[in-house]
């Protein structure tokens, strides 16, 4: 899914919302307010990935990032781009959207 249909699912303003996390720095989070996409989108991959009985390695292999990288978006040490979610969400068999949401 590219970005023009994250828009036509989510809005613009989901989409601004993640870019400004992401713009903030990889380990920044506000400090009010409810809890970002973001966090909670290592939450959702780690749970998908366990229930597929799958290593973060044969996880992070098959969506072509690091393991340790995986390991950082599982807990929210790190914030993926966009198109590293959409990776994930295929290797996992997952929808962006249930992935994001």
């Amino acid at each position: 899914m590219g970005i023009s249909k994250f828009i036509q699912l989510f809005g613009s303003q989901t989409l601004a919302g993640y870019g400004m996390i992401l713009s903030m720095g990889s380990n920044h989070l506000p400090d009010d307010g409810p809890m970002p996409v973001t966090s909670r989108i290592g939450k959702t991959l780690r749970r998908r990935r366990e229930e597929l009985k799958l290593s973060q390695e044969e996880a992070a292999r098959a969506a072509g990032i690091s393991p340790m990288g995986l390991h950082f978006i599982e807990t929210q040490q790190r914030y993926p781009t966009l198109d590293t979610v959409e990776r994930l969400s295929k290797a996992l068999n997952k929808p962006l959207a249930v992935v994001v949401v």
